[in-house]
């Protein structure tokens, strides 16, 4: 029989990720398991697994593996620390993945990057949105500018948030986040 481990990690759809129903359901001896198992191996996909059982045993770990990660793992981390403890650096750290230099920057750490900010209403974050959608990238554009709309409360459209974005206009993406507001 396999562990609720293995059967989280064979869940994984390249499309929608892991199960994470395997994680809000876990129960007694095997929740334990469980968190042992994820703070043991910590993959891409375990830190939030680790946040949603609210794991304060997971933090010191997860702080010693922020140090050596880098890439979309490094996100992954960061955001489990602000879901866990609200880390101060959380913020930062994401940031460094999405702002890297583009050599050492690969496509889907930015985009995890972005999609990390979603929730995280802070001066700090919305800074970093907003620089983000001026990205070389469309994807992490129209993310940016997604992400951003819904962490100031704002109703726009997937077709306006398109609009504004899709040639990196200084004018038009100036004019989106008028929209915006304070």
């Amino acid at each position: 029989m396999k562990t609720l481990y293995e059967q989280f990690h064979d869940s994984f759809d390249w499309r929608e990720g892991p199960n994470y129903e395997i994680i809000e359901n876990a129960k007694g001896s095997a929740r334990k398991q469980l968190e042992n198992d994820l703070i043991r191996n910590l993959k891409y996909c375990d830190p939030p697994a680790l946040a949603i059982l609210k794991s304060q045993k997971a933090v010191p770990f997860l702080r010693k593996a922020l140090v050596l990660s880098d890439g979309s793992l490094k996100v992954q981390i960061a955001r489990a620390l602000w879901d866990l403890e609200k880390f101060a650096g959380a913020v930062q750290e994401i940031s460094s993945v999405l702002f890297a230099t583009s050599e050492h920057r690969p496509h889907n750490g930015a985009l995890d990057a972005v999609l990390a900010l979603h929730g995280i209403k802070t001066s700090e974050s919305r800074s970093i949105l907003e620089k983000a959608i001026f990205d070389p990238d469309s994807l992490i554009r129209y993310n940016a500018a997604r992400v951003l709309a819904w962490n100031l409360g704002k109703d726009i459209s997937s077709m306006e948030i398109h609009e504004a974005i899709k040639f990196n206009n200084k004018e038009r993406i100036e004019e989106f986040m008028s929209k915006l507001g304070d």
